[in-house]
């Protein structure tokens, strides 16, 4: 490819690099995205990044990039920018080269206890992050049908049942894709099989 675009969270705002290939200068363009939405949109496929998400959005940051030649540039994106759910997108001016990354801060652990079909959600600390949201969906072994299956928040011990729900149904999830927010510690998401 003619450009390769990588984001890392820095000590202040992220860092965007570069690796491009006969490009002298390319666009470096920022776009906040509501993570719940994106993953309610296409829980099992898109990431935040893709096209369909980010293409009516207007940038919250641009700049043009002077690229170093046959090698990497590394671009500063401000704290004011990379605070919060982030999509980066390199373009050249002609449009005809594209790179995307994905900034998703998470300052919280997830562990999945697949026996007792329980999310567990910590701190920094270790200590049980209670009040998280989680939005859960589930798809069928063949894969073709995909529906919302529950949400609800962490109790007091960090803990969220994903698998349980109270009604009768047919439908027979064989996995599932979760996504975890919690308000000030970012977002997320992850899959995981049905226990059988």
């Amino acid at each position: 490819p003619a450009v390769a675009l990588s984001l890392a969270p820095a000590a202040a705002g992220a860092t965007a690099t570069l690796a491009t290939r006969n490009l002298a200068a390319c666009w470096l363009k920022a776009y906040g995205v509501d993570v719940e939405v994106a993953f309610s949109k296409s829980p099992f496929g898109a990431s935040a990044g893709d096209n369909e998400v980010v293409r009516c959005l207007v940038p919250k940051w641009s700049c043009l990039v002077n690229l170093a030649p046959g090698g990497e540039t590394r671009v500063d994106v401000p704290a004011s920018v990379a605070s919060g759910n982030l999509v980066l997108v390199a373009e050249d001016a002609d449009s005809r080269a594209e790179a995307r990354a994905e900034l998703t801060p998470c300052r919280f652990v997830v562990q999945v206890v697949r026996e007792s079909r329980q999310l567990r959600v910590k701190g920094a600390d270790g200590a049980p992050l209670a009040g998280a949201y989680v939005k859960v969906y589930a798809r069928d072994e063949s894969g073709q049908t995909v529906q919302f299956h529950k949400d609800g928040y962490t109790d007091l011990r960090g803990a969220f049942d994903y698998a349980g729900v109270s009604t009768d149904s047919d439908f027979r999830p064989a996995e599932f894709a979760v996504l975890v927010i919690k308000d000030g510690l970012g977002a997320s998401v992850l899959r995981v099989a049905a226990a059988r």
